[in-house]
Formats: C-alpha cells, sequence, structure tokens
C-alpha cells in the first residue's frame, strides 16, 4: 500500500516541493521497495538450490542499505555512509533481535526459546573480529598522527580482509558445516512451502533489476534531501544515518522476526538479525569502501569515537546474550531499552559541533 507513495515522491521532486517533503515521501517510499527487493530475492533463491540460494539471500539480502551508499558516496556524503551502515547493524543486534526475544518469550508459549548456538557463535565471533576492523583506522588516527593517506590505506586493507572473512563464513555456512546450519527444515524449503504458486525465476530476476532501479532513484533523491531535511528538522546527520535510515530495510525485517519468534522459531529469527548484522560488517561495509576507491570517494573506516565504542558495546552485550543458546522476555527487553537510549543520545546531538574527535 506504501507504494503508492511512489508518485508522490517523484512529484515532490518534479515540482521542487522542498527538502522536507522530498526527504519524508522519498523515505516511505523506501520502504516497500526495500521489502520488494527481500521478497524477489527471496522468490529467486527457491529455483535455485540450497547452497546457491543461501549464498543469494546472503549477498543481496542487504541490498538497499549498499545501494543507499552507493548512491550517498556519489552525492559526496562520506558521514551519510558510515552512519547508515552503522546503524543498520545497532538496529538489527539491538531493536530487531530485542524485539523478537521480547515477541517470543511473552507470546510463543515457552519461557525460554532456544537456537543453535554454532551458528549464533560464528556470527557474533566474526562481529567481535570487525569491531578491530573499526577500531584500527580511528585510532591510528588519533593516537598516531597518521596522515589521511595512512588512515585511508589501513581501511581499504581492512575492508579486503573483512570481504575475505565473509568469503570464509559463505563455505563454513553453506559447505563444511551445513549440516549444522541446516540440521532440520531450511529456508528455501520453508518458503517452498508456503508458495503455492512460485514466481518463475526470469520474473523473478526481472522484478529484482526494476525493483533495484526504483531503489537506486529514490536513495539518490533521499540522500539529497538530507541536508535541507536535517537543517528544517535540526536534526544531527548521525541521528539520521543511525536511527532514521535503517528504519527503511530493517522494518520488514523486524515484522518477519517477530512474527517467527511468536511462532518458536528462533533459528530463523536469528538469522534475520544476527546474520544480518553480521552481513552488513563484513560484506557491505568492505564492499562500500572498495566501491568509495573506485569512484575515487575517500571512505574510511574512522569512525567517530562514540560510534566506536557504541558498537564494540553492543556486540559484546549480544554475543553474551546469545551464547547460552537460549531467550527469553528480559534479554529482548534489555535490547531494545539499550536501542532506546543510543537512539536518544544521537537525538540531542549538537549538529554543528559533529567531529570525529
Amino acid at each position: 500500500m506504501l507504494l503508492v507513495f511512489l508518485p508522490l515522491a517523484q512529484a515532490a521532486v518534479s515540482y521542487a516541493w522542498g527538502d522536507l517533503a522530498i526527504f519524508i515521501l522519498s523515505f516511505i517510499t523506501m520502504v516497500p521497495l526495500a521489502a520488494l527487493v527481500g521478497d524477489l530475492t527471496e522468490a529467486a533463491a527457491v529455483h535455485v538450490g540450497q547452497t546457491a540460494g543461501g549464498l543469494m539471500n546472503a549477498s543481496f539480502g542487504n541490498a538497499p542499505e549498499l545501494v543507499f551508499a552507493i548512491q550517498a558516496l556519489r552525492a559526496n556524503e562520506v558521514r551519510v555512509v558510515q552512519a547508515s551502515l552503522l546503524g543498520s547493524i545497532l538496529s538489527n543486534l539491538l531493536l530487531v533481535l530485542g524485539s523478537s526475544f521480547f515477541a517470543g518469550g511473552l507470546f510463543s508459549g515457552k519461557k525460554e526459546q532456544n537456537f543453535n548456538r554454532v551458528s549464533a557463535g560464528a556470527n557474533t565471533s566474526l562481529l567481535m573480529v570487525s569491531t578491530l576492523a573499526l577500531f584500527l583506522p580511528g585510532h591510528l588516527a588519533k593516537y598516531h598522527e597518521a596522515f589521511d593517506a595512512h588512515v585511508l590505506l589501513v581501511s581499504r586493507t581492512t575492508a579486503i580482509s573483512m570481504l575475505l572473512m565473509y568469503c570464509q563464513l559463505m563455505v563454513f555456512q553453506f559447505k563444511t558445516h551445513a549440516h549444522v546450519f541446516y540440521a532440520g527444515e531450511t529456508s528455501l524449503e520453508a518458503a517452498k512451502a508456503g508458495c503455492d504458486v512460485p514466481l518463475p525465476l526470469p520474473r523473478a530476476i526481472v522484478g529484482l533489476a526494476v525493483t533495484t532501479a526504483l531503489v537506486a532513484v529514490f536513495s539518490d533523491f533521499l540522500v539529497r534531501s538530507i541536508g535541507g531535511f536535517t537543517e528544517a528538522t535540526q536534526l544531527s546527520t548521525a541521528f539520521v544515518g543511525i536511527v532514521l535510515i535503517p528504519i527503511i530495510s530493517n522494518v520488514v525485517e523486524n515484522i518477519v522476526a517477530v512474527t517467527v519468534a511468536v511462532r518458536d522459531k528462533m533459528e530463523l529469527s536469528m538469522g534475520i538479525a544476527v546474520g544480518s548484522a553480521c552481513q552488513v560488517s563484513l560484506f557491505v561495509i568492505p564492499t562500500a569502501v572498495l566501491i568509495g576507491w573506485a569512484l575515487d570517494k575517500d571512505l574510511t573506516l574512522n569512525l567517530p569515537r562514540l560510534e566506536s565504542y557504541i558498537y564494540l558495546l553492543t556486540v559484546v552485550i549480544v554475543s553474551h546474550m546469545v551464547g547460552s543458546g537460549s531467550s527469553n522476555w528480559l534479554l529482548g527487553s534489555m535490547l531494545v531499552t539499550c536501542y532506546m537510549l543510543v537512539a536518544l543520545a544521537f537525538w540531542y546531538e549538537k549538529v554543528l559541533a559533529y567531529t570525529t574527535d
């Protein structure tokens, strides 16, 4: 139903309704487009088998974030890229996972819900590795007075290393330890079972291409209106990137994760939340750095100190909570509360005083 805002957003741009209207209408339009990208990716994955389908879901599941990052890089909005990608991880780990734990613990009929510890442990361990990647460039610049070129080189080298780790995760998940990750019914089998008339593969691919193109167009509208939006609302770029932008891609994931958690399918819910966060940290962020390199845009992993520390603490908290292989509503409430505190902190951040120090 939200697709009705698509022509309105186009009209806002064509008739110069102002950055505030363009941002809001493009923001709303991106929600159903992001959902369609996910649905069409799943529809295409059904046809190509478990391994290839799993790789397709893992690689294209966060396509809207990557497309938005590319458009923001083209507009030279480096800080928006950094904040939006970090915000996507925080949203998945705190809001999506927390909502799933909370709803599942209250409405699934079970006081404690169990999930695969091996899968959760692999993802959270890689998230811990990624914290080192995000700490190195910033602290190198801060404490050793490195030149910007050195920080950029470290960021790009780190991005390549993270992509190699992501490839190893794919081999681990879909090849050497597939029996652990897919001991029962696979997500693709579940998709087939819930689909009376599967979408033909050519139609799914064409639909995915068209929808991704639309995501690119409206991402461009969104990026170009951020400056006017922040000026009109007096919100910081960090709040827009860390809190508002991730809502676009994660609102549908949040609904699906909560729905399956209530049905006591915590394995799938964990895959949506923690798996998506791992994909962003190991695939989307380094890919954005390398694309910035290709576009001659100096996107580094030199995040502001506060954001680096928040990311580290978030990964530590989530790693501790999922280590037992079980969840309950209280753990979910804790995670959601953490997300609200993070959002509150950036809500009151001063717009004109934002630096990387």
